[in-house]
């Protein structure tokens, strides 16, 4: 039973699917836009901290994945331990347990770098970390940053050897800190973590999973004004773009938050009703419902936005990415969740996060005949509605979760612009698109279907098209085609409304020649031939009229 049937949010989210073709190698390195991540970006992104409680969960990797569909290695992750011989080794052995649970999650043909940091982070926090650096893609919808992680699985360019003799150079795609001065650590990898310690392969697995992109760009740097972005003018990173209000609106909108701001501030400190991620996949695999993320009435700078929520995620197989750690807890899978979360940002999946996303639905839609929706002829000023539905299958095993968007052209609209559709297994819902032109002439645009579908296109890409008379006028007449013309020739026209129609075709002296259209038609484009075989050659006139008026043109017949 899902607990949510079908609902709408009004998003100005403009992907949540990615698809990228990339050429790889074929640009200079220097091109890309890139910045470079310090320590005090990683305290605003994460200082984990422990609850001081022994809740006693454990989940190993074994365990969860009984339950799962075991998936094979899909990415190499190579750790450089700074200071190796200041390392336990038994913290080596773990941390390397850790990284390999993560390469069984993700899918990426460059290199994963990690710097291994064993160092002094003061008496509460157990870890820190983040993605050396962000970049931006060449071919992206809208400019946003990436940690150098998932820009290069994503695009195929190793930016870390790209980046050597550059003034943006790195030699890591992640910086992972681990306190040395932490004296309650477990480093087993069997999550039999006893009362009083904390789970060593927990808190790495946590980390990473920051350094390679669950991490967002708000802060706020003083009293209570909340911003977000890199760069000038600022950019977000890809977290930034699904995260929403509790009325669906998109934080990073700056019609409705404006960045910097204490309204923004407000939103993100849940005196709003909280914030969520609510990205397709993560909608369908949190049963129907955008995920909550951490948001506490006080800014808690490494805590705030890019975790999880503490209380809805405690203690179960989502609890990684919270901000605070438990005693006698461990937790050695990123869980379905985040799993979803890293697929709607487009991080590429190995079968083991694939496996946990709710993609066992199957799309239909319906009332729509060759990927297509024509809405004839209208005025300007005027509107014309068409309706098609959107099932999920009666047979299918998840939720279908899918978000509408139309491209191309302003003139067509639907009442929730960008709306996300959650459907159980047999439901449906209507979908009315309005033509309501602005200018005269021939308009064209697309209407997209992201979804978590397993099957089929995605996006569903229909095109839209429709055509506007002028304010007042009910019927255009145009030049035929081709003109001159031998035998055969075409006569085009619209109309704006249902009417009484007639064609005739006459010589130049007036006489009557043949009548082409003498019926009632509805509105929309026609374009009616005129056969002329048995014709001498001549200019000849053609006359429309329609409800009484009438309008003419000329032609040329030469054999």
């Amino acid at each position: 039973m899902y607990f949510i049937k079908t609902f709408f949010l009004t998003l100005s989210i403009a992907l949540l699917t990615f698809s990228y073709t990339f050429a790889q190698n074929d640009r200079d390195p220097a091109q890309y836009n890139k910045v470079i991540l310090d320590n005090e970006d990683f305290k605003r992104i994460c200082t984990l901290t422990s609850t001081g409680e022994d809740v006693h969960y454990q989940l190993s990797h074994q365990q969860f994945n009984s339950r799962k569909k075991s998936g094979k290695k899909g990415a190499s992750i190579q750790v450089d331990y700074i200071a190796r011989p200041s390392w336990p080794d038994e913290a080596v052995e773990a941390f390397d347990y850790a990284v390999e649970i993560w390469e069984t999650y993700l899918d990426s043909d460059i290199p994963i770098r990690i710097q291994a940091n064993w160092t002094q982070l003061g008496e509460f926090t157990l870890g820190s970390a983040g993605p050396s650096q962000i970049v931006q893609l060449e071919g992206d919808a809208e400019a946003t940053w990436y940690s150098i992680a998932q820009g290069s699985a994503i695009s195929g360019i190793d930016f870390v050897a790209q980046s050597q003799g550059t003034n943006s150079e790195v030699d890591h795609d992640v910086i992972v800190n681990m306190n040395a001065g932490w004296d309650n650590w477990y480093f087993g990898t069997d999550a039999q973590t006893p009362d009083g310690l904390i789970d060593f392969v927990t808190v790495v697995l946590h980390e990473i999973g920051h350094g390679i992109g669950f991490t967002g760009s708000m802060q706020v740097p003083t009293g209570q004004t909340a911003q977000w972005g890199y760069g000038a003018p600022p950019i977000p990173i890809v977290y930034d773009r699904f995260v929403i209000d509790s009325d669906g609106a998109q934080i990073i909108d700056q019609q409705v938050y404006r960045s910097p701001s204490g309204k923004l501030y407000d939103a993100v400190t849940s005196k709003t009703g909280g914030i969520f991620f609510a990205g397709i996949n993560t909608i369908g695999t949190y049963d129907g419902q955008a995920a909550p993320l951490y948001a506490p009435s006080e800014w808690n700078g490494g805590s705030s936005y890019s975790h999880l929520d503490l209380a809805t995620f405690t203690n179960t197989e989502n609890a990684l990415m919270r901000p605070q750690i438990d005693r006698a807890f461990a937790i050695h899978t990123p869980g379905p969740v985040m799993c979803s979360i890293f697929g709607d940002m487009g991080w590429p999946l190995a079968e083991n996060c694939q496996n946990l996303l709710g993609t066992e639905s199957e799309i239909t839609v319906n009332q729509v005949l060759d990927n297509s929706i024509d809405f004839g002829v209208t005025n300007v000023g005027s509107n014309v509605e068409r309706t098609f539905s959107i099932s999920n299958g009666v047979n299918a095993a998840d939720p279908l979760v899918g978000r509408v968007g139309v491209s191309g052209s302003n003139s067509f609209t639907f009442s929730n612009s960008n709306q996300i559709f959650t459907l159980d297994p047999g439901e449906s819902t209507n979908i009315t698109v309005r033509f309501e032109p602005g200018v005269e002439g021939e308009v064209a645009g697309v209407l997209e279907i992201a979804h978590n579908g397993s099957e089929g296109q995605n996006p569903v890409m229909i095109s839209l098209g429709g055509e506007a008379l002028p304010e007042d006028e009910v019927f255009v007449l145009d030049q035929n085609y081709p003109n001159p013309f031998n035998a055969t020739t075409t006569i085009p026209y619209a109309l704006a409304q249902s009417a009484d129609v007639r064609l005739d075709v006459f010589d130049a002296l007036g006489k009557h020649v043949q009548t082409l259209v003498n019926t009632r038609q509805p509105s929309g484009r026609y374009n009616q031939p005129f056969q002329a075989d048995d014709v001498s050659s001549g200019l000849f006139i053609y006359r429309l009229i329609v409800d009484g008026k009438s309008k003419t043109g000329k032609l040329l017949l030469v054999k």
